[in-house]
C-alpha cells in the first residue's frame, strides 16, 4: 500500500547563503511582512534578483513581476491575514529557486478562529518554481490560480491538505486552478536542508491531495491549456480526495520499475511505485478522471476503495492502464478509453463491488517492457459467495461493446481477453481477438451472468480459447461468433441448478471452425468434465468443419458417463450446420453425450435469456450422494457448496429425502459454518440502504452550501473593506450550516466504519473456531483467514507469511483443492488459467501437479488390408494406452483401452468403405492421431 503521511514544516533553518552579487537581500528572519522588505506595490524585479532568507509573510495584496527570486536553504513564503501574493513572469535565470539547498515552498496559514475571513490567494503566471520541498502547500480556504508555470525539481509540486486547520468554523475547501502548467524533475535535485522532512532524488508527486472527501477539487478542465506531468515519479496523488482530474497530459511516469510480483507495481514497497494518477479511500462522491492523455506511464490510474468514473482517456505505451482494488461496496466504470498496453483494466477486490462496467473501450494488449502475457479487462474476486438472480437479472457488472486485442507475447504464460471471477457479469456485444495462448473471454466461479453476442476470432494455436467457462452456474453463452483456431467454447465443471434461474445454457452461438496450425488439434464444442443441465434445441452452428479431418471435432467430451442421463447436450439437426459433424467422447459413443432433436432452429432473436427451467434435482441427487467425488475431492466440495445454497435459496428441495439429508448434514458443517463466514465478508461494506441515502442527502447539501459559500465569499471580496455587515453574518450563518452537515455525516461515517470493525472481529473469531477436516475445507479456512487479517489490517497485499501460504494453495488443482484455488489466486493478484491443472484434475494425484506436456512417443499403424487387420505398434511408456477408431459421423466403431508398449493386431471386423480417424490417449490426453481409409 503506498502511504501518504505528509508533515508540513512551517520553520525552516539557515545553514548558507545564496549568492548576492547585485541583488537585494531580503532578510525576514523568523517572520517579516514583504510589505516592510521592499520599497514598492507591485515590485518590478525585472533583470534583477531578490535574494530571502528566513520567513517571508505576505498579509495583504502584493505583486512582484520578472526577474529571479533565490531563497536560502530551508527559506519559506507564507500567506496570511489577507494575504494575495502574485508571482508574474518570474522566471528569469531559473525563476524562484533554491541555491546550494533546498527551501521549504510557498504556504498558506488560515485564522482557524476567523469564519467570516475572505480565501487566501496566490497567483503564478509564466513564473518557474523549483528546488522547494512543497512548491504549493494549501489548507482550507486557500486558493491557488497557475497559469503557464512550471514546476520543477520540486519534493512535490502541489500539496493540498483539506484537514489543515483543524477548526470548527473554518470548513470551506481548497480551491485550485491550473491551466498550462507543468510538473517535472529536470536536472538534479539539490540536496535536502537541515531538518527536511521529505527527499527524494527526483519529484515525488506532481500535485498530493489529502482529506478533501466533500468537495470537488478540479485538476485541469481547460482542453486548450493543459496540464503537462513528465518524468517524474507520480503525477497526481490523492488520499479521501473528491478529485475531477481532466484534460492533462501525463508522460513518461514509470520511475521505481520492478519486476517483483505479478504486477508491475510492487503494492508492497512505497519506493516503487510510479503512478500517473493514484486515489486512495475516497469516502463520499464520485472521483471523476476524463479527457487525460497518459503516454509512456508504468500505471494510467490505480485507484484504492474508490468509486470513480474513468471516461475518454487515450493511454499509449502503458504497462497499466487502470488498477483497481479494495472495492467492496464501490461503484466504478469505465467507459470510451482508448488503451495501448500491456495489461488494459484490472479490477479486484476481496469483497464484492456494488457495480463495475467497462464500456465502449477500445484495448489493444501488447509488450510495452519484457512482458510474457496481456489482459484486456479483468474482475477479480476474492468474495465468490455469488450474487443472486435478482441482481443477475439487471446485471450488477457489465462488460459491454469493448475491442479488444490480444497481439502475441514472446512469453509462455497465458492471455485473456476478458477474464472474470465474479459473479452478476454481463460481457455483451465485446469484439476480441487473440493473438496469443490463453482465453479471450474466460469465466471461472461466475454464478448468474451472461456472455453474449460478442465476436471472437483467435488465431494461435491449440491451447487457445474463444470462450472458457469454468465451474460456473446459472451463465448464459448465447448468439456469439467464435472464429477459432484452437477451441472455440469450452465448459468444464459443476453447474448448481436453481428454480431461480436457468443452468448454463449454450445458445445460438456460431462456432466457426479456422484452419489451426499444423499439428494442432480444435474443438468447436468441448464439454470437461462437465455437469450441465440439459440444453433442449439451442440451435448453435457449426461451421467450416471439415468430417475428413482427424485432428479437429466439432464437439467433444472428456469425462465419465455418470451424469449423461441429465446432462445431455442436444443439439438440432443431424446436419450441418446445426451439428458438429464430427464427434468425440471420451470412452463412449458420441450418442452418450450428444442426441439431436428436429424442430425449427431459434434464431438469436427469439431466444428468451434467463429463462427459469424449474428445479433440477436429478442432478441434485447425484451431487449429494457424493457422485463428483470420482472427479476429487474438490469437485465433490465445490458441487456440494453450490447444492447447500441451491437448497437455502429455494426451501421446497427440502421435500426431496436425499436433500433433506444433504442438507441436515452439511448446513452446521464445515462447508455450511465457512459459507456463513464468506457471506458475512461479502456484506462488509454494503451499508444499509437507509444509511446510504442519508449520507447521499448530506452530500447534496453540502454541494449546494459549499456553492452558496463560494458566492456569497466573492460578493463580499468584491466590497471590501466596505462589505455590508449583513453579509458578513449570512457567510457566517452559511458556514455554521456547513460545518453542522459535515459534521453529521463524519459521525455518521465513524459510527459505520467501527460497526465494519466489529463485523471484521466477529467474522475472525468465528473462522478460527471453524474445525476444517477436507483438503478443500482447510484450503477455505485458510484463505478466509488471510482475506480477514488483510481487511482488519487495511492492506492490498498479502506479507511475506501469508504470501507462502497462499501460494500452497494456490499450487493444487480446483478439482482437489476446492474453490479456495480461485480465491487464493485473487489474493496473490493473479489470474487463474484453467488449464494449468488439466493433468491432475485426471489423475487426482494427493499432491499438486502443473501441466504435463505431452511426452513424444514413437507410434505407428499398419494396415493389412488381405486380412482386414491394422497392426499398432507403440513405443516404450510407463502409462497405458488406450486406442479408438471413430467414423466419420463422430461413431467410435473399434476401441481397445489399457494397451502396453509393443504390436497390437486390431482386427476391423466388416466395417463399410470410408474415411476413419484413429486416435490414442493416455490418461484421456490424445498424443496421436492418424486417418485410416477403407476402400471396397
Amino acid at each position: 500500500m503506498l502511504l501518504l503521511f505528509v508533515l508540513i514544516r512551517l520553520h525552516g533553518q539557515e545553514t548558507g547563503r545564496c549568492p548576492n552579487d547585485n541583488c537585494l537581500v531580503i532578510d525576514a528572519g523568523t517572520g517579516t511582512d514583504i510589505t516592510q522588505l521592499l520599497p514598492t506595490n507591485p515590485y518590478d524585479n525585472t533583470g534583477s534578483c531578490l535574494v530571502v532568507n528566513g520567513v517571508l509573510r505576505v498579509s495583504s495584496a502584493f505583486t512582484i513581476t520578472g526577474g529571479e527570486i533565490r531563497m536560502q536553504p530551508g527559506s519559506q513564503i507564507v500567506i496570511e491575514g489577507e494575504g494575495n501574493l502574485r508571482l508574474i513572469d518570474v522566471s528569469e535565470n531559473g525563476g524562484l529557486h533554491g541555491c546550494f539547498q533546498m527551501w521549504q515552498g510557498i504556504s498558506f496559514m488560515v485564522n482557524p478562529d476567523n469564519a467570516s475571513a475572505a480565501y487566501l490567494r496566490l497567483t503564478l503566471v509564466n513564473t518557474l518554481i523549483q528546488d522547494a520541498e512543497f512548491a504549493v502547500a494549501m489548507q482550507r480556504r486557500s486558493l491557488l490560480y497557475a497559469i503557464n508555470t512550471a514546476f520543477n525539481r520540486n519534493y512535490t509540486g502541489i500539496f493540498i491538505d483539506g484537514s489543515v486547520p483543524a477548526s470548527s468554523v473554518v470548513v470551506t475547501p481548497p480551491s485550485v486552478d491550473l491551466s498550462g502548467c507543468t510538473f517535472s524533475s529536470d536536472g538534479a535535485m539539490l540536496t535536502a536542508f537541515p531538518g527536511q522532512l521529505h527527499y527524494a532524488p527526483r519529484t515525488y508527486a506532481g500535485v498530493l491531495g489529502m482529506n478533501n472527501p466533500n468537495f470537488d477539487l478540479t485538476i485541469g478542465g481547460n482542453a486548450n491549456q493543459a496540464n503537462r506531468f513528465r518524468d517524474i515519479t507520480n503525477g497526481i496523488l490523492g488520499v479521501n480526495c473528491r478529485y475531477v482530474i481532466a484534460n492533462n497530459i501525463f508522460e513518461s511516469i514509470r520511475s521505481g520499475e520492478t519486476s517483483a510480483g505479478y504486477y508491475p507495481v510492487d503494492l508492497t514497497a512505497a519506493e516503487t511505485q510510479s503512478n500517473a494518477i493514484y486515489i486512495q479511500h475516497n469516502t463520499s462522491g464520485t472521483v471523476q478522471v476524463h479527457h487525460n492523455h497518459f503516454m509512456d506511464c508504468l500505471v494510467g490510474m490505480q485507484a484504492e476503495s474508490v468509486t470513480f468514473h474513468f471516461d475518454d482517456n487515450t493511454l499509449e505505451d502503458v504497462s497499466t492502464g487502470i488498477i483497481a482494488h479494495r472495492l467492496g461496496g464501490k461503484t466504478v466504470r469505465m467507459r470510451d478509453n482508448t488503451i495501448a498496453g500491456t495489461y488494459g483494466a484490472i479490477f479486484r477486490s476481496h469483497v464484492a463491488a456494488n457495480r463495475i462496467e467497462a464500456l465502449d473501450n477500445t484495448i489493444v494488449s501488447h509488450p510495452v517492457l519484457n512482458d510474457e502475457s496481456g489482459i484486456g479487462i479483468a474482475i477479480n474476486y476474492t468474495d465468490i459467495s455469488g450474487n443472486s438472480a435478482a441482481q443477475a437479472a439487471a446485471g450488477t457488472h457489465l462488460i459491454d461493446e469493448n475491442e479488444v486485442e490480444i497481439q502475441d507475447f514472446e512469453g509462455e504464460y497465458d492471455a485473456g481477453g476478458i477474464l472474470v471471477t465474479a459473479g452478476g457479469v454481463y460481457v455483451r456485444q465485446n469484439s476480441v481477438v487473440m493473438q496469443n495462448y490463453g482465453a479471450a473471454i474466460g469465466v471461472a466461479l461466475g454464478k448468474h451472468g451472461e456472455i453474449s453476442d460478442n465476436k471472437i476470432e483467435t488465431q494461435t494455436g491449440e491451447y487457445v480459447y474463444g470462450i472458457y467457462v469454468d465451474n460456473s452456474p446459472n451463465i448464459g453463452v448465447q448468439c456469439n461468433e467464435v472464429r477459432a483456431t484452437g477451441h472455440a467454447l469450452v465448459f468444464e465443471g459443476d453447474c448448481g441448478c436453481s428454480g431461480t434461474a436457468t443452468c448454463t445454457r449454450i445458445s445460438g452461438n456460431s462456432l466457426v471452425h479456422l484452419t489451426p496450425p499444423a499439428g494442432t488439434a480444435n474443438d468447436g464444442l468441448q464439454l470437461y468434465y462437465a455437469v450441465t443441465s440439459p440444453q433442449d434445441k439451442q440451435g448453435n452452428q457449426w461451421l467450416g468443419i471439415d468430417p475428413n479431418d482427424p485432428e479437429n471435432f466439432g464437439a467433444s467430451y472428456w469425462g465419465d458417463a455418470l451424469l449423461a442421463f441429465t446432462s445431455m447436450f442436444i443439439v438440432h439437426t443431424n446436419q450441418l450446420p446445426y451439428h458438429p459433424q464430427t464427434i468425440w467422447v471420451d470412452g463412449g459413443m458420441p450418442g452418450d453425450w450428444f442426441a439431436t432433436q428436429s424442430g425449427n432452429y431459434y434464431e438469436c432473436s427469439q431466444m428468451v435469456v434467463n429463462n427459469p427451467s424449474g428445479v433440477s434435482e436429478d442432478i441434485f441427487e447425484i451431487v449429494a450422494d457424493g457422485g463428483l467425488s470420482a472427479y476429487g475431492t474438490g469437485a465433490q466440495w465445490m458441487a456440494g457448496r453450490n447444492l447447500l445454497q441451491a437448497i437455502q435459496a429455494e426451501p421446497v428441495l427440502l421435500g426431496n429425502p436425499a436433500l433433506q439429508s444433504f442438507y441436515t448434514t452439511h448446513q452446521n458443517g464445515e462447508s455450511g459454518l465457512l459459507s456463513a463466514v464468506e457471506e458475512g465478508l461479502a456484506s462488509l461494506d454494503r451499508k444499509p440502504a437507509g444509511l446510504q441515502n442519508t449520507l447521499d442527502s448530506l452530500d447534496t447539501a453540502i454541494t449546494e452550501l459549499t456553492a452558496d459559500w463560494i458566492e456569497k465569499e466573492g460578493q463580499i471580496s468584491s466590497l471590501q473593506p466596505n462589505a455590508p455587515a449583513y453579509l458578513v453574518q449570512e457567510l457566517e450563518l452559511i458556514e455554521l450550516n456547513l460545518q453542522a452537515v459535515v459534521n453529521q455525516r463524519d459521525s455518521l461515517e465513524s459510527g459505520w466504519a467501527a460497526q465494519r470493525q466489529s463485523v471484521i472481529n466477529s467474522l475472525i473469531a468465528t473462522n478460527s473456531g471453524i474445525t476444517a477436516t477436507s483438503l478443500p475445507a482447510v484450503n477455505k479456512k485458510e484463505v478466509l483467514a488471510i482475506a480477514l487479517d488483510m481487511l482488519d489490517a487495511g492492506s492490498s497485499m498479502p506479507n511475506a507469511g501469508q504470501k507462502q501460504t497462499l501460494e500452497s494453495i494456490a499450487a493444487w488443482c480446483p478439482a482437489e483443492g476446492g474453490e479456495a484455488v480461485y480465491q487464493a489466486y485473487s489474493l496473490l493478484h493473479r489470474f487463474y488459467f484453467p488449464m494449468v491443472c488439466r493433468e491432475a484434475l485426471e489423475n487426482r494425484s494427493q499432491w499438486p501437479q502443473q501441466e504435463a506436456k505431452p511426452v513424444q512417443i514413437a507410434i505407428s499403424l499398419y494396415p493389412n488390408p488381405n486380412r482386414g487387420e491394422l497392426t499398432l505398434v507403440l513405443g516404450p511408456s510407463n502409462v497405458q494406452y488406450n486406442f479408438t477408431l471413430q467414423s466419420a459421423d463422430g461413431r467410435i466403431v473399434l476401441q481397445k483401452s489399457g494397451l502396453t508398449p509393443g504390436n497390437h493386431v486390431l482386427s476391423l471386423g466388416a466395417l463399410p468403405a470410408g474415411v476413419y480417424s484413429a486416435g490414442v490417449r493416455q490418461n484421456g490426453q490424445r498424443i496421436w492421431v492418424d486417418k485410416v481409409v477403407i476402400v471396397d
